[in-house]
C-alpha cells in the first residue's frame, strides 16, 4: 500500500478558454498543464496517480500517455475504478489539472504536515482563501464519497470537516501557486510566472540570460555554464546546449543539441545537432535531421535539411543543402543549391572531404563529388566528379561584336 497517491481532476470545460481543446492540454512553457501537475506530484513523492477526466477529454489521455491512468467521469465503472484505486493507498492528494504553478516544495510541506498532525484532512490555502479545493486526506475518508468530480468532492470534504474530522490548513505563501487557469489571460500570466522560475533557476546554475523577460525557455531544456542567451530567443522541447555557447538574439531552437563554444545568431534549428565551436547564422535555417560537425560555418541565408555536414566545412551564405552527406573541410560558394527533388522523389548527394564547390553551382541529385574535387563557379553537375579533378559544366562564353548597335537598329 502506498503512503501518498494523487487524484487529479481534469474535468473542466473550455468555455472561458474559448477553445476546441480541453483546457488542461493547453501548454505552458512547452508542456501541457496536466503534465506540469503530474511532474510536480511525482517530484513531491506521490507514488501513483489517477486522472478523472470528462468523457470527451481523450486529449488528456493522449497527453499523459502511460504516466497516469485516466478515468472518464461519465463512464459506468468510473466510481468503482476510483474506489479500487483508493484501496491501494493511505492518503490521497486531490489536485486539479489546470493548476500548473503549484510546486513540489509546497506539496511536500503539506504532506509532511498531514502526517505530523495525523490529520484526516489537510487543506492548502493562501491566508486569504482557505477553501480552494486542494487538499490531502486519508483515503478512507475519500471512499465515503458517492460521486467523484472536482466540485462534488470539495462540497463533501467540507461536510466531513463539519462532522468532527481532524483538519488543518497548510498555508501557501505564494498565492500564484494556487491559481487555476481558466482563460487565455490567466494562461499568459501562468506562462510568465513559469518562465520566470525557469530563467531564474538557469541563471543560478551559471547561465547568463541578458533579458529574462524577453527569453522563452522550456523547462526540459538543459543549458551549460557560461552560456549567454540574448533577448528574443525561444528554446523549446528537449534542447541541450553546451558550455560557453552564445545563442541569439532572436533565435528559435526546438529539440536541438548545440555543442560547446558554438555561436548561433538570429537562426532557427529544429531537431538537429550542431557540434563544438561552430558558427550558425545570421538567418540560417537548420531543418530536422541535420548533423553539423565541429568547427563549421553555416552562414547567412543557408538552409539545411537532412544533411550530414563534416567537421570544418563552410557554407557561408545563400546556399541550400538537402538530403546530402558532406565530408570534412568542404567549401560551398555563395548560391550553391543541392537539387534533391525532381517533383516526385528526393535523392541523395555525396560530397567527400576537401571538395570545393564554386559559387552558383547546382548539384543535381543523385550525384557524388569525390575527395578534393573542384567545381567551377556556375556549373550544373549531373555526373560523378572524380577525385582531385576540376569540373566545368557550363556553356562556353561567346562574345557577339557590335550586338548592341544591331539590336537598336
Amino acid at each position: 500500500m502506498t503512503v501518498f497517491s494523487a487524484l487529479i481532476f481534469a474535468d473542466s470545460d473550455s468555455k472561458r478558454m474559448k477553445s476546441e481543446r480541453t483546457r488542461e492540454v493547453h501548454k505552458i512553457c512547452g508542456r501541457e498543464m496536466i503534465n506540469h501537475i503530474l511532474d510536480t506530484a511525482y517530484a513531491a513523492g506521490v507514488e501513483c496517480t489517477r486522472i478523472v477526466a470528462r468523457e470527451n477529454a481523450h486529449e488528456i489521455k493522449d497527453a499523459v500517455l502511460d504516466r497516469a491512468e485516466c478515468v472518464f467521469s461519465s463512464d459506468t465503472g468510473a466510481t468503482a475504478n476510483i474506489k479500487a484505486f483508493l484501496e491501494m493507498t493511505e492518503n490521497v492528494m486531490v489536485l486539479f489539472g489546470d493548476m500548473p504553478l503549484i510546486t513540489a516544495q509546497t506539496l511536500k510541506g503539506a504532506m509532511a504536515e498531514h502526517l505530523d498532525k495525523n490529520n484526516d484532512v489537510t487543506f492548502l490555502g493562501n491566508g486569504i482563501d482557505n477553501n480552494l479545493g486542494v487538499y490531502i486526506l486519508k483515503a478512507e475518508k475519500l471512499k465515503e464519497l458517492a460521486e467523484f468530480s472536482g466540485a462534488a468532492s470539495s462540497e463533501k470534504i467540507r461536510d466531513i470537516t463539519k462532522s468532527g474530522a481532524k483538519f488543518s490548513v497548510y498555508n501557501v505563501d505564494n498565492a500564484d501557486e494556487l491559481i487555476r487557469v481558466n482563460d487565455r489571460i490567466e494562461l499568459a500570466f501562468a506562462t510568465k510566472v513559469m518562465q520566470r522560475r525557469i530563467n531564474t533557476n538557469l541563471m543560478l546554475e551559471g547561465v547568463t540570460i541578458i533579458d529574462p523577460d524577453n527569453t522563452f525557455i522550456c523547462n526540459d531544456a538543459v543549458i551549460g555554464i557560461d552560456t549567454v542567451i540574448y533577448p528574443g530567443t525561444v528554446i523549446e522541447g528537449k534542447t541541450v546546449i553546451g558550455k560557453n555557447v552564445y545563442i541569439g538574439p532572436n533565435c528559435r531552437l526546438i529539440n536541438a543539441t548545440i555543442g560547446d563554444g558554438t555561436d548561433v545568431n538570429i537562426s532557427t534549428i529544429v531537431e538537429s545537432v550542431v557540434g563544438n565551436n561552430t558558427h550558425v547564422g545570421p538567418y540560417a535555417y537548420i531543418r530536422p535531421g541535420c548533423n553539423v560537425g565541429s568547427g563549421c560555418k553555416v552562414g547567412d541565408f543557408v538552409e539545411l535539411k537532412k544533411a550530414q555536414i563534416g567537421d570544418g566545412t563552410k557554407l557561408s551564405h545563400l546556399t541550400y543543402v538537402g538530403d546530402a552527406e558532406v565530408g570534412c573541410n568542404v567549401n560551398f560558394g555563395c548560391g550553391t543549391v543541392v537539387v534533391n527533388y525532381d517533383g516526385k522523389n528526393k535523392y541523395k548527394t555525396v560530397i567527400k572531404d576537401n571538395a570545393f564547390i564554386g559559387c552558383n553551382s547546382n548539384l543535381v541529385s543523385p550525384v557524388t563529388v569525390n575527395e578534393g574535387a573542384y567545381i567551377a563557379a556556375g556549373s550544373t553537375i549531373t555526373d560523378e566528379v572524380p577525385q582531385n579533378t576540376l569540373a566545368i559544366a557550363r556553356a562556353r562564353q561567346v562574345i557577339k561584336e557590335n550586338w548592341q548597335d544591331r539590336r537598336k537598329k
